[in-house]
């Protein structure tokens, strides 16, 4: 149980979001949990929002808009290795991979996909890492693939050797309906 110090109401400490963590130790502050209940950090947000007129509320949202995309146009593997590391961390994968990595291999492959040769937007998991692939989310496991190869890809392992084919079968039938 925690007291709220806005509220004073005494609450499990599920009623609470999780704190940031501290950029030295990467343990999160306290008690790992914010001073502020759920409950009030919302009314003190929707507060903050009624307060603000439409078309700066539209400025606000833009101006966060822009600042997003320029830090990902500064860090663009981030987001690709972070969509990975979440992929692998609901599958219960091994393995973590950085945007450093990522990096490496995007540049290693040219930016294309590895099936196609087009243009890649995605990064895949070569050796699937389901429970019928065993793959691991580890940079040796992963390449630059574009969207329609990534949806057309088969979930299933059975082998490098099959892999290339369909990578191959992929490309011609790209080349066909192109």
């Amino acid at each position: 149980m925690k007291t709220c110090t806005k509220c004073n109401e005494e609450k499990p400490m599920s009623a609470f979001l999780k704190s940031k963590k501290n950029p030295k130790t990467g343990k999160r502050y306290g008690d790992g949990r914010r001073p502020v209940c759920k409950a009030c950090a919302q009314a003190d947000w929707m507060k903050w929002r009624s307060l603000m007129s439409e078309q700066e509320r539209r400025a606000f949202m833009d101006d966060r808009a822009a600042k997003q995309k320029a830090w990902d146009k500064k860090r663009p593997h981030y987001q690709k290795a972070a969509k990975a590391n979440l992929h692998a961390r609901r599958v219960k994968a091994s393995g973590v991979v950085s945007e450093q990595e990522v990096a490496a291999v995007w540049h290693e492959w040219n930016g294309l996909c590895w099936c196609c040769g087009c243009e890649a937007t995605e990064v895949d998991h070569f050796r699937p890492i389901n429970r019928a692939g065993g793959g691991t989310n580890t940079a040796d496991n992963i390449r630059p693939i574009c969207r329609e190869c990534n949806q057309k890809r088969s979930h299933k392992w059975h082998g490098e050797t099959i892999a290339n084919k369909e990578a191959k079968m992929l490309k011609e039938l790209k080349e066909l309906l192109a």
